[in-house]
């Protein structure tokens, strides 16, 4: 199941950034994604792993950096993470896709899981960002997969 997780992700990836480049406001801070809008592109992503993969187990980590008052997300599937906006960060290149562990995790030490609905059905990304348009945009570009090139 991995290797067609890890597709997805660079799917979305690549999605989020040609969003991006149009201009398309899909959560916040998918302008300046990968550096910003970590929270929308874990929710996003692990709305699609459920919906396509309903036999994985899901979760969305929410890590709080105390000393440098920050937040970051990545999603957990299947006890694998996948963290698309983590080459935001010094000493991380690419996204981190399927491993076991993300070096993150010793900075962003508070850590809080979010699963089942309060993933997606629950999460209000604001009155601006409605998760419907913003589903279709993906599911659209999705299917124009020569739109796009994968980068990851």
């Amino acid at each position: 199941m991995t290797p067609n997780i890890i597709e997805l992700a660079k799917e979305m990836r690549s999605i989020f950034e040609l969003a991006r480049e149009e201009c398309v406001a899909l959560f916040v801070g998918s302008f300046r994604f990968p550096n910003r809008g970590c929270e929308g592109a874990c929710r996003y992503f692990a709305h699609r792993v459920m919906t396509q993969y309903p036999e994985c187990r899901v979760c969305v980590v929410e890590g709080y950096d105390r000393r440098g008052d920050e937040r970051h997300f990545w999603v957990l599937v299947d006890d694998r993470v996948y963290d698309l906006t983590c080459d935001r960060f010094e000493g991380v290149s690419a996204p981190i896709l399927g491993e076991r562990d993300t070096p993150l995790s010793q900075r962003f030490t508070e850590l809080r899981f979010i699963e089942g609905k309060a993933i997606f059905d629950n999460w209000n990304p604001g009155e601006r960002f409605q998760k419907a348009r913003v589903l279709r945009y993906i599911n659209y570009k999705s299917a124009q997969p020569h739109l796009y090139l994968v980068k990851c």
